[in-house]
């Protein structure tokens, strides 16, 4: 099946039990629609299951923090670091700097994850080799890191 903003708007509005015009690309998943753990889990699930692919089980932060060897390079005391921002930037969801900055806090970007950022990411992953969101998120971690000279560990062969 083809990505398009108009599949994820409907998985969304599905999951959520809300009508279509209720999801707008813009609309903050968790404040505007009221999703919650759960339910992020399941929009992922449903995502993977409509478009035949594998969504991500870890955040771009998460896989980030596994992989490389300064656990204070994207993170420290709980706020994104200048490397953390560019990360999540230039990662598969797409982030805008105008929507994230340095020492913003890591909680907060749940709150700032829109429809629009799940399109971005499910349609990368649709059209990666693998389709698989792990591996897409691992390649462009280690890319990254790369690229910044930021040391890797714990890199799965």
């Amino acid at each position: 099946m083809e990505i398009t903003k108009d599949v994820v708007v409907d998985v969304i509005a599905e999951v959520l039990e809300l009508d279509k015009d209720e999801v707008a690309l813009d609309s903050s998943i968790v404040d505007d629609l009221g999703a919650d753990s759960l339910d992020l889990v399941d929009i992922s699930f449903s995502l993977g299951k409509k478009l035949k692919i594998k969504m991500p089980t870890k955040t771009t932060l998460i896989i980030a923090s596994e992989l490389c060897a300064d656990e204070k390079a994207f993170i420290q005391g709980g706020k994104l670091t200048s490397a953390g921002v560019d990360l999540l930037i230039n990662s598969p969801s797409h982030y805008s700097q105008s929507e994230i900055d340095v020492g913003m806090a890591v909680s907060d970007l749940l709150s700032l994850t829109t429809v629009l950022h799940w399109f971005y990411l499910a349609k990368d992953v649709c059209g990666h080799a693998s389709q698989n969101g792990d591996v897409l998120l691992q390649e462009y971690v280690e890319q990254f890191c790369v690229s910044r000279d930021i040391e890797l560990i714990n890199v799965p062969a």
